[in-house]
């Protein structure tokens, strides 16, 4: 089983991230106190940071999984859900950072310098035009299809956030 430690360990120092609905549901529902040290500050309760000690069934009634996809009776949660909660909890820091520099609970993909905390939302029109990239060639807009933009394998939605297509999701590893 991993622990959302050792995920967020593994995961802190990435320069592109997806920010879900599911990490902004869980963030809505974070239970914030004070942490009475030093100086003192805010921050999310880490026995209960969503409501309740049972962590995984506090996520799951927040993302509204049905008991019967993520617990077994008698073993308690499925095999693989106590991973997935703990990648998913580990995950909110990164989102927590990014709603806290931009100033919006927004889902789409960010990026910050290798060094910083700027995360910034990944737009279209900060793409490379394909005369800069090797090899060559044009800058080329492929057209429009169902509301969206199609360049060099990403995909601009009509508000202006970037879908990559083909590429490796930098969290998931999947394209």
């Amino acid at each position: 089983m991993s622990e959302p430690g050792e995920v967020w360990e593994s995961i802190r120092r990435v320069t592109e991230f997806t920010v879900t609905e599911d990490h902004l549901k869980l963030l809505r529902h974070a239970y914030v106190s004070w942490h009475d040290s030093e100086y003192g500050s805010p921050s999310i309760d880490c026995k209960r940071p969503y409501g309740e000690s049972y962590v995984e069934r506090s996520m799951a009634e927040i993302l509204g999984v049905p008991e019967s996809e993520w617990l077994d009776d008698e073993e308690g949660p499925r095999p693989g859900v106590e991973d997935l909660c703990a990648q998913l909890h580990a995950e909110t820091a990164i989102a927590l950072q990014i709603v806290l520099a931009t100033g919006e609970f927004r889902a789409g993909r960010y990026t910050r310098p290798e060094w910083g905390d700027g995360w910034t939302r990944w737009r279209a029109d900060r793409l490379p035009d394909r005369a800069a990239l090797p090899g060559g060639g044009g800058a080329v807009v492929a057209g429009e299809f169902g509301g969206q933009v199609e360049r060099y394998g990403y995909w601009q939605d009509v508000d202006g956030a970037v879908v990559v297509g083909g590429a490796p999701d930098p969290v998931w590893g999947q394209g």
